[in-house]
């Protein structure tokens, strides 16, 4: 009804306006109308709608607001009071200030005297530090000197093992040969034993029944080969005794230490007592009954031979002289009072005694001593090639002040060097000293007319004095030594 009233008085309206509108126009336009009427309904609801929001919004802004300001006014109170709190510490900090300025100012005077006591005090310390640097300065330099000291003290001292090495290595050759020349005179008596059992085995129990009758010995007693041919009187029981001995082994035996070695020999053959005790080796041990035979069939044999060396010594009773060797420098030696003598011989000086010698060992091998000259033969090459050692050792004493004085050797090698040459010459003049005293020994006791036996023993000879004894050994290893060098 609304609607025919608007399009009525729309239509009338365009009609007073001179305006010719028709039906469907009308139409249109009404819709039009309707639509705009619907629209500004929804935005009246809208207005309504954010009007009421407006409203509930300002309302809660002005509860915020209200809240905002009162937390304002609650800072604005605590910032206050903060601000009293910092003013009094600031205050409180000034009055510190003042009073710390105040202690500083009072404590400078103290502060300076103090600083100049540290001053004065790290001086000294410097001071004392340089005079410790300067002696640390000084005992380096000292140091460095015992260094340099030390080194060619070193040095020496190698040179001196070097040497000492080389005559350690021949001490050793000469030991075995010695090793090997002992053996070799064991099997020679040995041999010379058999031979002269087999010869003389008749006239053992002749000569036994003339010493048991006459309640001695026919003729002086006598000497063995080996001993003999130095004026030795050797104890037959106890030659025999050591004869049963095994006197050669084999090369890989000689390292065991339960075999008799060279020293144990030559300390059973120079220590004989006037009472023998039984032999603790198992070839003894095995034939000890049959070897007491054997000692008296020795002795027997042996008393015959005692003329033909006796002729022998007494002939070359002064023969083997020569001038002493040189003056040298005494030092360091082997053992030479109380054991056998270990000579260091040179190749030269070896061969030379090698080629002396050959002629009387070979000649002693078969049978008795053949000329009277044999009997002081292996004390005069002894005493010949100790003074061809004492002439080397003195050229090369001189050789070695040549060259010390034309090189630049250091003091302390030479000085070791010639206090080791001078020891060994000191040492080769006591060798040929004592050699010569066993010679005299030797001539004194072959130059009597008969050597009394004690009554209780056969077999012993009364006065015999071990140092002879072992000069005499001495002797007759180095005989031996030049025998087996050739």
């Amino acid at each position: 009804m609304s609607v025919n009233q608007s399009a009525e008085s729309t239509t009338s309206s365009l009609q007073r306006s001179g305006l010719s509108i028709t039906v469907g126009d009308t139409k249109s336009i009404v819709l039009a109308l309707q639509a705009l009427q619907g629209k500004i309904r929804s935005l009246e609801q809208d207005r309504d709608y954010h009007q009421d929001q407006y409203e509930v919004s300002l309302q809660a802004h002005e509860r915020y607001k209200l809240d905002m300001e009162r937390q304002m006014e609650q800072e604005r109170a605590a910032h206050r009071k903060r601000e009293a709190d910092l003013l009094e510490l600031l205050r409180k900090a000034r009055e510190e200030r003042a009073e710390l300025e105040a202690a500083l100012n009072g404590n400078k005077e103290d502060l300076g005297g103090f600083r100049k006591e540290l001053e004065e005090m790290i001086a000294s310390e410097k001071e004392l530090a340089l005079q410790r640097e300067s002696k640390l300065n000084k005992e380096v330099t000292k140091l460095r000197d015992d260094i340099k000291e030390e080194q060619t003290r070193r040095a020496a001292l190698l040179v001196t093992i070097d040497k000492l090495k080389a005559e350690r290595e021949a001490a050793l050759s000469t030991n075995e040969q010695l090793r090997i020349a002992m053996d070799d005179l064991l099997i020679r008596f040995e041999r010379l034993q058999r031979q002269q059992r087999q010869r003389r085995a008749p006239s053992s129990e002749p000569a036994r029944r003339t010493m048991s009758r006459g309640g001695g010995p026919a003729v002086p007693p006598v000497t063995v080969r080996g001993g003999a041919g130095r004026g030795r009187a050797v104890n037959v029981s106890a030659v025999s005794c050591r004869s049963t001995r095994p006197r050669v082994v084999g090369s890989a035996q000689h390292h065991n230490y339960e075999d008799p070695t060279c020293s144990s020999m030559l300390r059973d053959v120079r220590v004989i007592p006037d009472e023998l005790t039984p032999c603790i080796y198992p070839s003894f041990s095995s034939s000890l009954q049959q070897q007491q035979q054997q000692n008296d069939d020795v002795e027997a044999r042996m008393v015959d031979r005692h003329a033909s060396y006796r002729s022998g010594r007494e002939s070359a009773r002064y023969g083997g002289g020569r001038s002493p060797g040189r003056r040298g420098v005494s030092a360091h030696s082997s053992h030479q009072h109380t054991s056998p003598a270990v000579v260091r011989t040179s190749s030269r000086s070896r061969s030379t005694g090698a080629q002396r010698a050959a002629p009387s060992s070979t000649g002693a091998m078969g049978q008795a001593l053949p000329s009277s000259a044999l009997g002081t033969t292996a004390v005069n090459e002894v005493e010949s090639q100790l003074q061809s050692e004492l002439e080397e050792l003195q050229h090369q004493y001189e050789d070695t002040v040549t060259r010390g004085s034309s090189e630049e050797i250091p003091t302390e090698v030479l000085a070791a060097a010639l206090h080791r040459i001078s020891s060994l010459i000191d040492h080769k003049k006591e060798q040929v000293k004592l050699l010569r005293e066993a010679r005299r020994e030797l001539e004194d006791a072959v130059g009597g007319t008969g050597v009394p036996r004690s009554p209780g023993n056969g077999n012993g000879v009364v006065g015999k004095d071990k140092s002879t004894r072992r000069t005499m050994l001495v002797n007759e290893l180095r005989s031996l030594l030049a025998e087996a060098s050739s």
